[in-house]
């Protein structure tokens, strides 16, 4: 005969479980609401530079003026060219083709603020932006780790690819 006690720390988790849940679906505010509170970050003028290379089911890095696409194995199926192209404008981010590729599993992408010379004044809470094709237009804010030293901004949640911006909150003045 099975018993009816329950197990205390399953118990107990669960009745946490909507504590947990709540701060994390605010956090993952992506729809336009929290999209439109970013503003693409200017700082400078870009290279204009791509960078480009074959990559198979291995896994590969593509540089170019500070920032990386680093693919990891099995983020795609058979060999690959990607294009990753260091905007010219004034905002700091990349394209990075083909667009719409689909990946295995996600890539990280690497966005450098080092020619900013320190953080870029007048934002808060700088994240990777994902931006319609050759915009400047934010449709998703990528959760992203801020790199003060580096001067980066990193996101690991890459499951396509399309153009990508350093975005902010205007700070309070």
């Amino acid at each position: 005969m099975r018993s009816s006690t329950r197990h205390p720390l399953r118990s107990s988790a669960l009745r946490a479980l909507p504590l947990l849940v709540l701060p994390l679906a605010a956090a993952c505010k992506h729809g336009p609401s929290a999209a439109s509170t970013y503003e693409p970050v200017e700082c400078g003028q870009g290279s204009g530079q791509s960078a480009a290379a074959g990559v198979d089911g291995a896994g590969g890095t593509i540089t170019v003026g500070g920032h990386s696409l680093i693919l990891p194995p099995q983020a795609v199926g058979s060999r690959t060219t990607f294009t990753i192209t260091e905007r010219a404008a004034g905002h700091i981010g990349v394209e990075v083709e083909p667009h719409g590729t689909q990946f295995g599993r996600n890539a990280t992408l690497v966005l450098s603020f080092a020619r900013c010379g320190g953080s870029p004044a007048g934002f808060q809470d700088l994240r990777v932006v994902e931006v319609r094709q050759g915009t400047t237009e934010v449709i998703r804010v990528m959760p992203s780790v801020v790199n003060v030293q580096a001067r980066t901004v990193t996101t690991t949640g890459l499951e396509h690819l399309s153009g990508y911006l350093i975005g902010g909150n205007r700070a309070e003045e």
